[in-house]
């Protein structure tokens, strides 16, 4: 009885009941491993994304509102709308900045508010 509840003797002598256990082990050993090779690389890219202090915000606001503001700076700020010499040199310094910036939204904000005080242009 206990032969047909356990392994009988010929499955224990026979060279692939060791070889097919081996093989088991091993899938188990490499299944573990790609485990926690795939957590620690999950936890690297986020100690990455935590030293470079991302400004997802920023981001954000680059994509979706820079263009819209850019378009309204370069209008106001060409430097063809000054006569005056002075005012024309300020103005094609932050033209330059503004074309330089054109899809950073945090420095466009930056030359608007620099525009307003430079120049005293109300945008």
């Amino acid at each position: 009885m206990w032969k047909i509840l356990f392994f009988s003797e010929d499955i224990l002598c026979n060279g692939w009941f060791y070889i097919s256990v081996l093989e088991f082990i091993i899938i188990v050993v490499l299944l573990i491993k790609k485990v926690c090779v795939s957590q620690s690389k999950q936890t690297q890219k986020r100690e990455i994304l935590s030293e470079n202090n991302v400004d997802y915000d920023n981001i954000i606001q680059s994509s979706f509102k820079s263009q819209s503001l850019y378009d309204i700076l370069k209008k106001k700020c060409h430097p063809d709308r000054f006569l005056d010499s002075e005012q024309n040199m300020i103005a094609t310094e932050l033209f330059a900045k503004i074309v330089e910036n054109k899809y950073n939204y945090q420095a466009l904000l930056s030359i608007k508010e620099d525009m307003e005080n430079k120049l005293k242009l109300k945008i």
